[in-house]
C-alpha cells in the first residue's frame, strides 16, 4: 500500500547525509535541513524544474515539478519522495513514502484521490447518501447544552 498525501508548506525535511565519518563516536543519520516551502520558492542548486503535461480530472493540464527525495520524521528517519507542483500560479507540495513512483504518477494518484473526496461528498449532500438514521419519533431529543449530574 502507497501512501499519496498533500504536505504542508512548513514541513521540515533533511537530505541524506554526506560522506561517512571515519572517527569514533555516532555516524550522522541525516544531512542537511530543507524546508519544503522554501524549496517551492528557492530551490536548490542542483535541483532543476521539469515541466510536464499531466492528466487532471479528464483535462491535459501544463504543470511544473520539483522531485526530492529527502529524509522525514523525528529520530527515525524514513526517506520520502516530496514533489513541489506549481500549476496556475499556486504552489503544492505532495508526498510520497513509495520511492519507485513518478512524479507525474504521484500528481495524477493525488488528482484522482480528490476526485474520489468530490464524489463521496456529492453522494452525501445532493444526493442524500448516508442520510439514514438509528431513532424513530417516540424516541426523546438530546439536549446538547444539558449540564452533566
Amino acid at each position: 500500500m502507497d501512501l499519496v498525501t498533500k504536505s504542508k508548506s512548513n514541513t521540515v525535511a533533511y537530505e541524506r547525509p554526506g560522506t561517512p565519518a571515519t572517527g569514533r563516536g555516532c555516524h550522522r543519520k541525516r544531512g542537511g535541513q530543507r524546508s519544503a516551502g522554501r524549496a517551492v520558492s528557492k530551490p536548490h542548486r542542483r535541483a532543476s524544474i521539469r515541466y510536464a503535461t499531466v492528466s487532471m480530472c479528464g483535462k491535459e493540464e501544463a504543470v511544473s515539478y520539483l522531485c526530492l527525495d529527502l529524509l522525514w520524521g523525528q529520530r527515525l528517519y524514513q526517506e520520502q519522495r516530496f514533489v513541489l507542483v506549481k500549476l496556475n500560479g499556486q504552489c503544492s507540495i505532495l508526498a510520497s513514502i513509495d520511492l519507485t513512483l513518478e512524479a507525474t504518477e504521484i500528481i495524477e494518484l493525488y488528482t484522482a484521490r480528490f476526485k474520489i473526496k468530490c464524489t463521496f461528498r456529492a453522494l452525501k449532500q445532493s444526493i442524500g447518501g448516508f442520510s439514514y438514521h438509528f431513532c424513530s419519533k417516540s424516541m426523546p431529543k438530546l439536549n446538547r447544552y444539558l449540564k452533566k449530574g
